[in-house]
């Protein structure tokens, strides 16, 4: 095997196996670092090696060693960006989290029809556009589209609260899952009506566990990203 060919076969392994650990999870970038310096000390090894007993008539190409060098550079900054990436990741977290303990003993509005509760129910805001002739309330089961409950709703315009008490429409009180509300309005005229449905509620407790702050409202569980809302608890 010529010089020039071990060094490009031995530089092409470091920086393809870098590479992938480079597009990788950022918490990933110091082992891809510490890998990198590991194969580059070999490199560097063996390049002294040859250019101690290369044949004095017909000497190694420095252009080759040069450009793999280069490369080298290039994979350890790429590494470094990384690095500092989960840094600031981390940051970020952190005081998401941080801010999240805010909410705590006020009332939210969050985007979104369903709730996931922990068997207790949940509360649920929609609004009329105007007085309708006749509005139904449908509880499903989020992940199979199951109807578990259902009554008639409020037909005054404006804004109205449902509290789903987390039983069926027999009494039978439900797991602790995911649920949706479903609102159909008919106006005056037997027209459907658009009526958006948010979740509500006091925030008793906040947790950081998951990669997003989940707010515990009632029996809900709800991501802090899709408040609309913040009122007084008082």
């Amino acid at each position: 095997m010529t010089t020039d060919t071990t060094l490009s076969t031995t530089a092409s392994n470091v920086l393809g196996s870098s590479s992938s650990a480079n597009l990788a999870a950022a918490s990933k970038a110091t082992t891809a670092k510490a890998s990198l310096f590991q194969t580059y000390d070999a490199f560097i090894n063996l390049l002294t090696t040859q250019l101690k007993n290369q044949d004095p008539l017909s000497p190694m190409d420095s252009s080759k060693f040069t450009e793999q060098l280069v490369q080298f550079s290039g994979v350890e900054q790429s590494i470094n960006q990384n690095k500092n990436l989960e840094q600031l990741i981390s940051l970020t977290k952190g005081n998401q989290n941080t801010s999240a303990l805010g909410y705590i003993g006020r009332v939210v509005e969050t985007d979104g029809a369903t709730a996931t509760t922990d068997g207790s129910g949940a509360k649920w805001v929609y609004t009329l556009p105007a007085a309708s002739a006749k509005t139904s309330l449908v509880v499903t089961e989020t992940s199979t589209g199951r109807v578990v409950y259902a009554e008639e709703g409020a037909t005054e315009a404006g804004r109205q609260t449902f509290n789903w008490d987390g039983k069926d429409s027999n009494g039978t009180s439900l797991p602790p899952g995911s649920y949706t509300l479903a609102v159909a309005a008919t106006d005056q005229s037997d027209g459907e009506m658009k009526v958006p449905v948010t979740l509500g509620g006091l925030v008793s407790g906040v947790d950081n566990t998951g990669s997003e702050a989940m707010l515990i409202i009632g029996g809900m569980r709800v991501p802090a990203s899709k408040i609309l809302s913040v009122m007084s608890g008082a």
